[in-house]
């Protein structure tokens, strides 16, 4: 990698200002491999100030070509131009303070003269450019390549130097507009959430609202079905008092009936036990038909007229068909038991309560 400089400096023996342009190649590692100087130009003192460099750390320096003991070789040292090597001889026609051996040659920096540029690895190169074209006649091809090369180098890091910064003020601009968008973001965020707890509160105080209401309506309906009920049950019990009421006079009015009918039905059975007692007196004694009756004994033939008669005619009881086994068991049964004795049917029968068969007979 070639890297080029510009210093201003005071050659020895001299008052007037020159601007160095020096030159310095190394390998991948950054370390030097060699250096020298290519151009030294003069300019009026008052024109320092319009040239920048590189910032250096003293502010006075020896500059001296040497040689890195890290090099490789002779196969380097060759393609550089002769003038540099400390064995040249100047020849008589050259001016003395052009080409001065480089390990003599003392630079003195000016007081004056500080880089204007903001940054590193921002340099002037005006100046440069009109230096270069001016000394371009001086310079052989190998040194004018290296001026050209040193040239693209330092507009491509001018270039990269360039791009980082708008890269990074992109990037600065990117993080603002991230930023923003977070802070909006964070801000929706909490309205939204403050939106939902009010509207959660709403809610809640909404279903709250309802429930009591819910409730409310609940304990009136309770209210009401109790209050139907209490009336119904009043008037069930108005209504079942009232019947109790009613059946009692009922039950009392049939009592009553009933001991008027049992008074008039016992008045009605002395006046017709008095009508019959009075007609067995005035009825005639039955006479007597044969002689067996009138000696006590009767028989199929003759027997006493009937004292009473049944109005109903009589009717046989209906006797179900029994089969040929029941009615051998029961054959058996009847043989097996005692004889029953049966009644004749010269005797008549007669009522004990002869008023009550009255009153049965009417």
């Amino acid at each position: 990698m070639i890297e080029l400089y510009d210093i201003v400096c005071y050659p020895a023996g001299s008052s007037h200002q020159k601007m160095c342009t020096l030159w310095a190649l190394r390998d991948g590692h950054g370390q030097q491999q060699y250096s020298g100087l290519l151009t030294m130009s003069s300019f009026p003192s008052s024109t320092s100030k319009t040239l920048s460099s590189t910032p250096l750390k003293s502010r006075s320096s020896v500059l001296q070509r040497s040689r890195s003991l890290e090099s490789s070789g002779g196969s380097t040292s060759s393609l550089i131009s002769p003038i540099y090597h400390d064995s040249f001889d100047h020849s008589e026609d050259e001016p003395e303070d052009h080409f001065q051996p480089i390990r003599n040659l003392t630079i003195t920096l000016n007081e004056d003269a500080a880089p204007l540029s903001p940054s590193r690895g921002e340099v002037n190169t005006t100046g440069l450019d009109d230096r270069l074209s001016s000394s371009q006649m001086k310079l052989s091809a190998w040194e004018q390549w290296i001026v050209a090369k040193a040239k693209e180098e330092r507009v491509r890091k001018q270039q990269k130097a360039v791009e980082e910064l708008t890269l990074k003020d992109k990037e600065k601009e990117k993080e603002k507009e991230e930023q923003k968008k977070k802070v909006a973001s964070d801000c929706k965020i909490q309205e939204w959430l403050q939106m939902k707890r009010e509207q959660e509160k709403k809610d809640k105080q909404s279903r709250e609202s309802q429930k009591s209401e819910k409730q409310l309506k609940e304990e009136q309906k309770r209210g009401e079905i109790e209050r139907r009920a209490q009336e119904k049950y009043k008037e069930w019990l108005r209504k079942k008092k009232q019947e109790e009421a009613e059946r009692k006079l009922r039950e009392k009015e049939e009592a009553e009936r009933r001991l008027a009918e049992e008074r008039e039905r016992k008045e009605k059975a002395e006046e017709s036990f008095k009508e019959w007692l009075d007609g067995v007196k005035s009825k005639q004694k039955v006479s007597r038909q044969s002689s067996a009756c009138s000696a006590g004994s009767y028989n199929n033939v003759n027997y006493p007229s009937p004292s009473f008669v049944n109005p109903i005619p009589w009717k046989p009881i209906h006797v179900p068909k029994q089969e040929p086994s029941a009615r051998k068991s029961s054959s058996r049964r009847r043989k097996t038991g005692p004889a029953k004795s049966q009644s004749s049917s010269c005797f008549t029968y007669r009522p004990k309560d002869t008023i009550s068969f009255a009153c049965k007979r009417r």
